[in-house]
C-alpha cells in the first residue's frame, strides 16, 4: 500500500520482493489518502486479470466497498486479529459478517483469529496458515543450553506503550528482584526508567539486525500485553531459542505457546498467576527449552506458504 510507516522501524521489513508489486503511496501508510487510494485500487483491478483478491483483515477500509463489488468466490480476508479483542455485538460486528458473507476464502493465522469465523458462522473456505508472514531471520538460529548456571535473565522486545502492559511488568520485577531488559522505544519508556529499579535494563531502540546479540544474552523471553492481536516477535524469540512467559491476550498463545509447550501463559494482572508463571518456567526450563529446539520452522514456513495454494473456484 505505501512504501514506508510512522509506527514501523524502516528496517521491520527486509529482503527482496521477489513478485511483482507497486506502492500506492510513497508517503507514511497511515497518512495514506484513504478515497485517492480506493481510486488507485480500483483501476489496479479492473486492468489486471487476477485470480485472488486477499485483504488484509478489516484495516484498509477503502478496500470494503470493493468486497461487495467483486466476485465472492475470488475474495479472500487475511485475520490476524483474534478472537480475544473482537467484539461480536453492535453494529461494526454486524458489518463485519456482512463482509464475510461477500469473502470465499479465510486465512487465518491461528487457533483464536479462527474463533471470529466460527462466532459469524463464516461458510467459506478456511485455511488455517500458521502464521503472519515469515520473518525475516538474519541471523542464524540459536540453541539454547539446558542448563543456566546463574539465574534466568528476562527479555522484553518491542514497542514501549500502554497496550503492553510494561507498568506491571516494571513493577512485578521491581518487586522480585530478577533480571529484567527492555529493549524498545515508545512513549513510556522515560517514565518506566524513572520507576524501574537496578534489576531492571533499558535498551532503548535496536536495529533488527543487532536484535540477535541482545536475544542470546538473554534467557527466557516475556510479552505481558495486554492487547496482542499475534504477537510475531514470539516467533522471533523461539528463533533465538528463549523459551516464553506471555499473557492471555496474546494471540499466538494456543498456536506458538501452549500447543508446541514452549513457554507458560499467566491470568492478566494476576499475581499468583504471574509468579507461578515464573516458578515454571525457571524449575522446568529444561523442558521448555527442548521444545523450542525441536521446532521446525522450515517445515512451518512452508506450510504457511502451502495454504495459499489453493486450486480454482
Amino acid at each position: 500500500m505505501s512504501s514506508s510507516s510512522s509506527i514501523r522501524s524502516s528496517d521491520f521489513s527486509q529482503g527482496e520482493m521477489q513478485f511483482e508489486h507497486v506502492f500506492l503511496f510513497s508517503n507514511s501508510y497511515e497518512k495514506r489518502n484513504k478515497f485517492l487510494s480506493f481510486m488507485k485500487l480500483s483501476k489496479i483491478l479492473f486492468f489486471t486479470n487476477y485470480n485472488r483478491l486477499i485483504v488484509p483483515g478489516w484495516e484498509l477500509i477503502e478496500l470494503i466497498p470493493l468486497i461487495f463489488l467483486l466476485p465472492t468466490s475470488k475474495n479472500c480476508i487475511q485475520l490476524e486479529s483474534s478472537i480475544i479483542e473482537t467484539k461480536s455485538t453492535g453494529i461494526l460486528w454486524f458489518i463485519k459478517k456482512l463482509i464475510l458473507k461477500n469473502i470465499g476464502h479465510a486465512f487465518p493465522s491461528g487457533v483464536l483469529q479462527t474463533k471470529i469465523l466460527q462466532q459469524a458462522n463464516y461458510s467459506g473456505k478456511i485455511h488455517l496458515t500458521k502464521g503472519v508472514g515469515i520473518p525475516s531471520r538474519t541471523s542464524s538460529r540459536a540453541v539454547k543450553n539446558f542448563i543456566v548456571n546463574n539465574k534466568l535473565n528476562y527479555l522484553y522486545v518491542g514497542r514501549v506503550s500502554e497496550e503492553k502492559n510494561l507498568k506491571y511488568l516494571v513493577d512485578k520485577f521491581n518487586d522480585n528482584g530478577k533480571s529484567l531488559t527492555i529493549a524498545g522505544d515508545g512513549p513510556l519508556l522515560n517514565e518506566l526508567r524513572l520507576s524501574a529499579n537496578p534489576n531492571i535494563s533499558f535498551l532503548g531502540y535496536i536495529n533488527n539486525e543487532e536484535l540477535s546479540v541482545v536475544y542470546k544474552e538473554h534467557d527466557v523471553f516475556i510479552l505481558p500485553s495486554y492487547s496482542e492481536p499475534w504477537g510475531l516477535v514470539i516467533d522471533e524469540a523461539l528463533w533465538f531459542g528463549l523459551p516464553v512467559v506471555v499473557s492471555e491476550n496474546v494471540g499466538c498463545l494456543e498456536d506458538l505457546v501452549i500447543n508446541p509447550v514452549t513457554g507458560i501463559v499467566f491470568k492478566l494482572n494476576d499475581q499468583i498467576s504471574f509468579d507461578n508463571a515464573l516458578s515454571e518456567i525457571e524449575s522446568s526450563y529444561a523442558k521448555y527449552c527442548r521444545n523450542v529446539n525441536s521446532i521446525n520452522f522450515e517445515a512451518r514456513d512452508e506450510e504457511q506458504i502451502s495454504a495459499y495454494r489453493i486450486s480454482d473456484v
